[in-house]
């Protein structure tokens, strides 16, 4: 057995032009070319991918499925499960944005309130609406909707209209869109909300449909990332999951043996690479040359034409070809071998 840490940060996309990552470049001269294969450009499809979950083509990855069942609300084999979480829709000169609460979540109480009143109105079609977290409510349908959706994550900030569900029952869905934010317009949480200067809970996001998927294969021991979904993901495929180290020196000191992914899930633009190679990369190519760790994989993601994704693999050993010049990691086009998630968390 040996210590295998699984670095991935989704969003370091390949580019013609990549930004200056000096030491991500240098780690990247000392191993071999490699990209991940059996990705996706799709976020969600990916995060599905990374713990050996396959999305079905033509529909969405069912994700409220998977997070129900982290959220306790066991979801049986064949139900169809939506999630409708809670947003808040801005007015913009001739549109509508769509918004998370951010900074301004609901509470439980009023989580449940909204949730109660959803509930009977819409009694009549079946649906069975649930809110075990504040921020993540979910729908029970009699039946399955031919529909597909968009992430609230790749939703968020941008036009209702551009985003909006699609597919043969798409017309229905925007009818029952409408219903949800006429009673949720002067509803008396949300009075209570506006009176206190917080934004009102004035729509639903729905999207992730599908059943509960079967119980992969297990890929990881553990899994190491602030995202929800990817923690739901992780302990659905039978991980350990836990928020991300605050120390990632001392973390890699006592992990166990087995592979470790760990997710850098914010966004990093170019001026942030500098500061992701000293937070997530200066203290893990440390602990290989300690020998604290035996395996280091860094994964980045996939660009929006492309379903591969820059990989690469280092050994203590390889920390030591000096000799070899730097190489852009996130440059296009990558050469070398391809690899899988099962690869990379079996160590090879």
């Amino acid at each position: 057995m040996s210590r295998r840490v699984v670095l991935w940060a989704p969003s370091l996309a390949p580019s013609q032009n990549p930004p200056p990552a000096p030491l991500l470049n240098r780690l990247a001269g000392r191993s071999e070319p490699c990209s991940l294969i059996g990705g996706a450009d799709d976020a969600l499809a990916s995060a599905f991918a990374a713990f050996g979950l396959a999305c079905p083509v033509a529909a969405d990855c069912p994700a409220a499925a998977v997070s129900a069942w982290a959220d306790g609300l066991a979801p049986q084999a064949g139900q169809f499960w939506l999630r409708m979480d809670p947003v808040h829709l801005l007015p913009s000169r001739a549109q509508l944005l769509l918004m998370d609460l951010g900074h301004y979540p609901l509470d439980a109480g009023q989580a449940q309130r909204l949730i109660d009143d959803l509930n009977r109105h819409f009694a009549a079609l079946g649906w069975r609406c649930f809110a075990p977290h504040p921020e993540r409510w979910y729908v029970l349908l009699p039946a399955a909707p031919a529909l597909r959706t968009t992430p609230l994550a790749a939703a968020v900030g941008r036009s209702v209209d551009a985003v909006l569900p699609r597919g043969a029952d798409a017309r229905d869905w925007h009818g029952l869109l409408n219903e949800v934010q006429m009673l949720l317009h002067g509803h008396p949480v949300n009075e209570a909300r506006e009176e206190a200067g917080l934004p009102a809970v004035n729509s639903v996001w729905f999207w992730g449909g599908g059943s509960l998927p079967a119980t992969p294969a297990p890929l990881w021991r553990s899994v190491w990332t602030a995202d929800p979904l990817l923690q739901a993901l992780a302990r659905f495929s039978g991980a350990e999951a836990w928020d991300c180290p605050a120390d990632l020196a001392v973390w890699a000191s006592g992990l166990a043996d087995g592979a470790h992914l760990l997710v850098c899930a914010e966004t990093l633009a170019d001026g942030d690479l500098l500061r992701f190679e000293a937070e997530y990369l200066t203290p893990l190519a440390g602990a290989l040359k300690q020998g604290t760790i035996e395996q280091l994989s860094i994964v980045g993601g996939s660009a929006a034409d492309d379903a591969t994704a820059p990989a690469l693999t280092l050994g203590r050993r390889d920390l030591g070809r000096w000799w070899r010049r730097a190489r852009p990691f996130l440059a296009t086009p990558r050469l070398g071998v391809s690899t899988t998630w099962s690869a990379l968390a079996r160590g090879g």
